[in-house]
């Protein structure tokens, strides 16, 4: 066991699954963010850091890359298991090692000297804000804030004539504020109206394994199923997710429902021209492995990725 870890949690298969999700879904060409810890890094005014499990949902990662290539902002964008915030060692008790894993992703985030580290994961903000002793002499935001900030420099080139009732957090003001953010750049797309449904503070920071636990049978999900009733019944035509781990958790419910699960970037980049598939979502609501693997093929074959890997993973994630 490593020094100051107290679990046998395996985080090297955590990891592991995170990169081959995200592998089985961007070619290795398309792959230009950061997702080992560099030796010599060049300075960047910003670092976009991605987290970890957003991996398991590029789309996003894609939608948010080029929305920042299309601010000219000087910026590295970084993620993954070598980027990790420490939460999972949280998760699971093992305090002290999450502590040095803060602190060398810190330290990662030092080398490419930035004025500010832009944060896409409101666990990563959490830790690195309430929970871990980790200094941090930059400005630090989650990316719908800095969006925000940057409305006036974005061009959009068309109208998206929708509805849009959001699922966001409301149990700190942290949250509160990013939703806040959320809901003024949907009031900035054109031709989108925002519809606000409210909150429950039982739903904690951001959606999980851990907080479906917590809720018990049914709860959680009476809460989503509300919330999407709601939206419905007040005319929104998509229901919109803040957080990838929301999105992740929430997408399924779309095989019953009238409208489609979304997540909020992907809508307000589709202002901007920028649109990729949520592939997650698709083999969610597929519930086939082998049309899924077909669909994960050429990804498969350009980035070298064992078949019977491919198969096991999705068996475990994407199979009714």
């Amino acid at each position: 066991m490593s020094k100051g870890k107290n679990s046998d949690y395996n985080y090297g298969e955590f990891y592991k699954e995170i990169k081959l999700i995200h592998d089985l879904s961007v070619p290795k060409e398309d792959q230009d963010w950061v997702l080992t810890h560099p030796k010599n890094a060049t300075p960047h005014e910003v670092v976009l850091y991605l987290g970890c499990n957003v991996l398991r949902t590029s789309h996003m990662i894609r939608t948010v890359y080029d929305i920042f290539k299309m601010l000219n902002v000087d910026f590295v964008a970084v993620g993954g298991g070598s980027f990790c915030c420490g939460s999972p060692y949280i998760r699971e008790g093992d305090m002290e090692v999450a502590q040095d894993v803060n602190q060398h992703t810190v330290d990662s985030f030092m080398k490419f000297q930035p004025e500010r580290v832009v944060m896409w994961c409101p666990s990563c903000l959490h830790n690195y804000d309430d929970v871990m002793d980790t200094e941090q002499p930059y400005m630090k935001q989650h990316v719908s804030q800095f969006l925000v900030e940057k409305l006036k420099e974005l061009n959009f080139v068309q109208e998206v004539p929708l509805k849009v009732a959001m699922h966001y957090h409301n149990s700190n003001q942290t949250r509160r504020d990013e939703a806040e953010a959320a809901r003024l750049l949907f009031e900035a797309l054109p031709g989108c109206e925002y519809i606000d449904i409210g909150s429950d503070e039982r739903l904690s920071r951001h959606c999980t394994a851990e907080v479906q636990a917590n809720l018990g049978p049914g709860g959680w999900d009476g809460i989503i199923d509300s919330q999407l009733d709601a939206a419905v019944e007040q005319g929104a035509t998509t229901f919109a997710t803040l957080y990838h781990g929301c999105q992740r958790l929430i997408c399924p419910k779309e095989d019953d429902r009238p409208i489609p699960i979304e997540h909020y970037l992907t809508v307000f980049a589709r202002g901007l021209g920028i649109e990729y598939t949520d592939q997650y979502k698709q083999w969610k609501l597929w519930k086939d492995p082998s049309k899924v693997l077909a669909d994960m093929a050429p990804c498969m074959l350009v980035n070298n990725i064992d078949p019977a890997k491919a198969q096991e993973m999705v068996a475990r994630n994407f199979a009714s």
